[in-house]
Formats: C-alpha cells, sequence, structure tokens
C-alpha cells in the first residue's frame, strides 16, 4: 500500500527505558500494529483488542501481570476475546481475506465467522477512536 516506505518505528513511552514489564507490554501491543502499518490513526476495536490481548499473554509469558490502564482498551480486549472464543483462528484467516484487520468488512468478517453476532461484529469494525469516546 506504501511501497515508498520501507521502514516503520515502534516508539515506546519513556518509562519504557528502565521497566521491563511495561516494555514488553507496550512492545507487544504495538508489534501488532506493524503487522499492517499505515500512516495515520486508523486501527478498529478488533485490532486495539487483539493488540491488547497479545501484550497481555506476552506479559504473562515473561512473568508480569501488567494490563492496560485505559477502560477503552480493556473493553476491545473483552470484544476480541469473545471472538476469538468463537474461532481462536478467526485473526489468522481474516489477515488472508485483508492484511490490514482494521479494513476488513462487515462482509468478509462475518463470512469467516458466521456464528458471531451482529452486535459483536458492529462493535469489533467500530473505530477506535469512536469506540474511546464512550470512556471520555
Amino acid at each position: 500500500e506504501y511501497p515508498e516506505r520501507k521502514f516503520i518505528s515502534i516508539i515506546l513511552t519513556q518509562e519504557c527505558e528502565t521497566d521491563f514489564n511495561r516494555a514488553i507490554f507496550q512492545l507487544s501491543h504495538e508489534i501488532v500494529h506493524a503487522l499492517c502499518p499505515t500512516p495515520g490513526y486508523h486501527a478498529n476495536v478488533l485490532e486495539e483488542g487483539v493488540a491488547t490481548y497479545f501484550s497481555y499473554q506476552m506479559s504473562e509469558k515473561f512473568g508480569n501481570s501488567m494490563k492496560a490502564g485505559a477502560k477503552q482498551y480493556i473493553e476491545a480486549e473483552k470484544y476480541a476475546k469473545q471472538l476469538l472464543a468463537i474461532k481462536p483462528d478467526i485473526i489468522k484467516e481474516a489477515r488472508k481475506v485483508c492484511s490490514d484487520i482494521s479494513s476488513i468488512s462487515h462482509t468478509e468478517l462475518e463470512t469467516l465467522c458466521p456464528n458471531v453476532g451482529e452486535s459483536l461484529l458492529d462493535t469489533l469494525l467500530m473505530p477506535f477512536a469512536e469506540f474511546s469516546k464512550k470512556y471520555e
């Protein structure tokens, strides 16, 4: 999509310089976004939820229990887990159809996971910026 750009950067907060647990948490979250880097802020609830879920998994793997502090990330992770409970490999399958999971369509996701309810589907595909407004 952006052939002239061949590099990505992940910027962590300054606290990560001295806090290994925080660094693992933040880096594992951001690496999900790096799967399909695009300029600007356009993630949907699904991508942010999966990123948060992955950061929890990696934190546990490295023996820490760091969790997201902001309510919108906690809630996005809950919605992503609901989808993963229905179909654990959904993200791998979705990326075969649409490499950027924040750009996957309603029809594409519903086709891949027909058991997902409309309410969950609508929430997962909502822009995260819009979803976050409920928690401000």
